[in-house]
């Protein structure tokens, strides 16, 4: 479970301890972690009992938190302790603060250095940049000659963009014509003037790629009624599947290049 998606750090802990997954006895033992009577956690969670912040920062360990879920952990239970109406504003304020932060891509994907205004606008300008960029990475087509053969492209418009790249320090090029990266990543934030020409760059590779599909391709269109908390729950769900394919692609040995594609909108 993600604590993210809870505002109530009660109604967290009832569904962390429903899920399919969760051993037996874990509640016995949370309640020993945080150093109190199992009667009293379940008091706690079916009742008007509050954790201190004592054992609610204990309980995070416990739950396996990294620290900005840690964080958010210890200001819901703050906001449950508190009666005062502006203090109870105030956490609210602070809930919301953090929601709003990791709905943000920016600050769930670690990006390297950027590209010049200049070099953006030419990066961007064709999805053939970026391919090449992450071509050059792989064993199999960090020469030249091997990515216009397996973009089937002529080696005069592979030669012209991998001139640039180099040239923009995003690869760097042996003196036998091997390939490596320079700058690894490269994110545009929101608001950035060339993300929608980005994006729409590759959704119209991926309406081409469908004409030929490949065993391992995967394209999926769903239009959905949700309630408005269920909207906010899906979106995080996307955004975890960002977060999460970072750790992927760290410890990935490249060996393919792949495009992954999340569009998820009301209507």
């Amino acid at each position: 479970m993600n604590v993210f998606e809870s505002r109530n750090y009660k109604a967290f802990l009832n569904g962390w301890f429903r899920r399919p997954e969760a051993e037996k006895g874990v509640r016995g033992r949370l309640a020993a972690h945080i150093r109190c009577q199992p009667s009293f956690l379940s008091q706690v969670l079916n009742g008007k009992p509050e954790l201190s912040l004592e054992q609610a920062y204990r309980a995070s360990a416990f739950l396996g938190f990294d620290g900005e879920e840690t964080e958010y952990f210890l200001i819901l239970v703050q906001r449950a302790k508190a009666s005062d109406h502006a203090l109870i504003r105030y956490f609210d304020s602070q809930i919301d603060a953090r929601l709003a932060a990791r709905a943000k891509i920016t600050n769930r994907v670690k990006a390297g250095v950027s590209l010049s205004a200049a070099d953006q606008t030419k990066y961007y300008s064709s999805w053939i940049y970026s391919a090449i960029h992450i071509l050059a990475a792989l064993s199999a087509t960090n020469r030249r000659a091997t990515i216009a053969s397996h973009m089937r492209l002529s080696r005069g418009r592979v030669d012209a963009v991998v001139d640039f790249l180099v040239e923009a320090g995003v690869l760097h090029e042996e003196n036998g014509g091997e390939l490596t990266l320079g700058q690894t990543r490269m994110h545009l934030p929101t608001g950035a003037v060339m993300l929608p020409k980005h994006h729409e760059n590759w959704r119209k590779r991926a309406v081409e790629a469908m004409e030929e599909p490949r065993p391992n391709d995967l394209h999926y269109s769903l239009v959905m009624g949700l309630s408005e908390s269920d909207v906010v729950k899906v979106r995080d769900l996307v955004l975890d599947l960002i977060s999460r394919s970072e750790t992927v692609l760290k410890e990935s040995k490249e060996k393919t290049a792949c495009v992954l594609l999340a569009d998820f909108f009301e209507i």
